[in-house]
């Protein structure tokens, strides 16, 4: 039994034999005809002593488990006596077994290396060498995007588009993007270094819309392992190679017209009806239309018509012509209707002295409407002729819904056409593939907005598929020591 100062200790032959034989439900014999028990993660029958000694039980067992389980496998452990004491040492590390567990077994195992051999068991070397001091060589896009990815000229000045120092190896890019890398390759302590170099040209020709496109087609076609900057991640890339984790997001920016007030004749003209709303007009004309029909019924005029209607076609021996009755009507409605709305629209009603009593009570009280209606009116259009009409599209549903035409990269064209297919988004012409050409397009009238970002967007580092596995380790540490400066960059 091995023992330590700190009282960490293998369990005793026979406390560990009694724990392995009392799992009656798991019990086997070994290929060498010895009790044992079946351990349930691998389904193997080991003996009872399994665990009882420091010795590499899974290689003296079952060597050929040992074949893809790494030298671990041959490294000796044993059960421990007390869990606790080795938790609180130091100098020992021990693990909770997976092949028998209280939950499913009703035995509470716990397991060690470091109370065998003594080894730093903490100090996990395997991946903080991970690449072995691999060369990575890296490039930025055949765009630079200050403070990011840049380099500067003879005088020391920052470059905001490419020349001939692009391709000169002896000048050294610069920015954000890339001290974010010089971070990780600190932090990865040699375990892989980078070699800078360029973009090919033939993948600007092959996507002369984007160099961001183009740095991933030189990845993809094996001439750079890694392309360096904040390179969005898009269904056309992603069909070409492989990205880090995202390292921030861009949202989603409709770029419009400042607000301008609309000066044609038809905002004009609407301000006349801005007083009422819509369905308060609708009560004036339905009360107009029944004011007339009224009028009519009570003045008698229709039955006097129809009488004479009807008179004319017995003097001729002609049945009575019911179409002809139903067209006095219409056409003496219409008439009233007309006449009822004249008088309300230059506020004022009809004036008849023979007219009935029906009649007076009626338009005495269309007479008072027509005063509440046009008091109300007048007081409110005054304020609503000096107020102003704005044009302004705030989303892109509202330029959707005007019919807007928006100018869009045309590397974002999968992505836009996805989340707004009934958007009229414009991707061609000569200066669509930069920022400044969506403004060149603009100003020429080809759209009435520009969208430079989507929310799909994640901006990450594209990465060969051989190395990116090994990068997360880094990249998860290096955000916050690369987030400072970048902050200083981006003032």
């Amino acid at each position: 039994m091995s023992t330590n100062d700190d009282g960490c200790r293998c369990m005793d032959d026979g406390a560990s034999v009694d724990i392995l034989s009392s799992l009656d439900e798991r019990s086997c014999t070994t290929s060498a005809g010895q009790a044992g028990v079946r351990l349930r993660a691998s389904d193997r029958c080991v003996p009872l002593a399994y665990g009882s000694t420091c010795a590499p039980h899974d290689a003296a067992h079952n060597p050929d488990y040992c074949k893809d389980a790494g030298i671990s496998c041959y490294r000796p452990w044993c059960y421990v006596e007390d869990a606790a004491a080795c938790m609180a040492s130091e100098s020992q590390r021990v693990y909770h077994s997976s092949y028998l567990t209280s939950r499913d077994d009703g035995v509470d195992l716990i397991w060690s290396y470091t109370v065998c051999d003594g080894l730093d068991d903490w100090d996990n070397n395997v991946q903080k060498q991970a690449l072995g001091g691999v060369t990575i060589v890296a490039t930025t896009p055949q765009a630079y995007f200050p403070p990011y990815h840049y380099k500067r000229n003879e005088n020391g000045d920052v470059l905001s588009a490419p020349g001939e120092e692009y391709w000169n190896a002896s000048v050294p890019f610069e920015g954000a993007m890339v001290d974010y890398l010089d971070e990780l390759q600190t932090l990865s302590e040699g375990d892989f270094e980078v070699e800078w170099t360029h973009g090919s040209k033939a993948s600007k020709l092959v996507h002369p819309s984007s160099s961001y496109t183009a740095v991933a087609q030189d990845v993809k076609d094996g001439l750079v392992d890694m392309a360096v900057g904040p390179i969005w991640v898009t269904g056309e890339r992603l069909r070409m190679t492989t990205y880090t984790i995202p390292l921030f997001y861009s949202t989603t920016v409709l770029i419009a017209p400042a607000p301008g007030v609309d000066n044609s004749l038809t905002a004009q003209t609407s301000k006349v009806l801005a007083p009422f709303e819509t369905r308060v007009w609708l009560m004036i004309v339905l009360i107009i239309c029944l004011t007339a029909l009224l009028s009519i019924w009570f003045s008698g005029e229709a039955n006097e018509r129809v009488r004479n209607i009807r008179q004319w076609s017995r003097t001729r021996g002609r049945d009575e012509p019911k179409r002809l009755n139903l067209a006095i009507w219409g056409r003496l409605g219409l008439d009233a209707c007309l006449r009822t709305g004249t008088y309300f629209f230059s506020a004022g009603i009809e004036q008849d002295v023979g007219a009935s009593l029906p009649t007076k009570l009626l338009l005495f009280g269309f007479g008072a409407f027509v005063l509440v209606v046009v008091s109300a009116y007048v007081a409110n259009l005054a304020a609503f002729l000096t107020m102003d009409h704005y044009q302004y599209v705030g989303t892109i549903e509202e330029a959707r819904r005007q019919g807007w035409k928006v100018c869009a990269l045309p590397v974002t064209k999968e992505e836009l056409e996805v989340a707004w297919p009934d958007v009229k988004f414009v991707f061609s012409g000569a200066g669509a593939g930069s920022y400044l050409g969506l403004i060149e397009e603009w100003d020429a009238g080809k759209c009435k907005g520009t969208c430079d970002r989507t929310a799909t967007h994640h901006v990450s580092i594209i990465i060969v598929p051989s190395v990116h596995p090994y990068i997360y380790g880094y990249l998860s540490h290096s955000i916050r020591i690369c987030k400072p400066r970048v902050e200083k960059h981006a003032v």
